[in-house]
């Protein structure tokens, strides 16, 4: 039987700590991805249903995102929904979506997944409000919903002195720690808006996925030393 990465750390008293296997549009380059280490195949995001563009200037500079730690003016990605006024975020249309595949079957347990969210309107326009759903296909199952929902809104403040108005941004943290000893799993973020007025938009940065560690060799031979040691006593 495995021994998870962070139960065996924890019986070394050692620390313990997750590790990023996939990231994207870290507010500098248009579009990334990244594993980790050597365990996993990760694919580039794509867009269903809903606008791709890379906007960073919309007459005001873009707020920064936490999760990827950027600073006001940086790029994010394009993100309104084509289903008029459903405030429904589906797995079937109008979302990102990117698969993780382990190169050793059945070897990684997931950790974490996070995003910033944001929503702008154009003055006069109207109030916006979107909302964005996580969804998971493990192994080629069904897709299930996981997590909670997470909010966008922006205020038109209807002052001609601006162009556009930024809402506050919305940092969503999705516990995926019960998807375990997997082969792949594709991760979908569903999109849904109150309006498909083209002046109003949200805008997503920072997707990052972590997974928590399986035992490295080196760990198991220390916790061989240790159950050696004990027997000897």
């Amino acid at each position: 039987m495995a021994i998870p990465g962070c139960f065996l750390a924890m019986a070394l008293a050692l620390p313990c700590s997750a590790a990023t296997i996939a990231y994207y549009f870290d507010g500098t380059s248009t579009r990334s991805d990244h594993a980790a280490s050597a365990d996993v195949t990760v694919t580039d995001l794509t867009s269903t249903g809903v606008g791709s563009q890379i906007r960073a200037d919309y007459g005001v500079d873009t707020p920064a995102g936490p999760t990827a730690g950027t600073s006001s003016g940086t790029i994010w990605l394009g993100t309104r929904s084509t289903e008029t006024g459903s405030l429904v975020p589906g797995s079937g249309d109008d979302y990102h979506s990117f698969t993780v595949t382990a190169n050793t079957p059945g070897s990684l347990s997931l950790d974490t997944f996070v995003f910033d969210f944001v929503a702008v309107v154009e003055n006069n326009s109207g109030n916006m409000e979107a909302l964005a759903q996580t969804y998971i296909s493990v192994d080629g199952a069904a897709f299930s919903a996981i997590g909670s929902q997470f909010s966008a809104s922006a205020t038109d403040l209807a002052d001609s002195s601006a162009s556009h108005y930024f809402g506050p941004v919305t940092t969503a943290s999705v516990d995926l720690s019960s998807i375990t000893s997997f082969n792949s799993v594709e991760i979908r973020v569903g999109i849904a808006d109150n309006d498909d007025n083209n002046k109003k938009a949200q805008f997503m940065q920072g997707f990052q996925l972590t997974t928590i560690p399986e035992p490295s060799t080196a760990l198991l031979g220390g916790l061989g030393a240790l159950l050696l040691l004990r027997r000897r006593r």
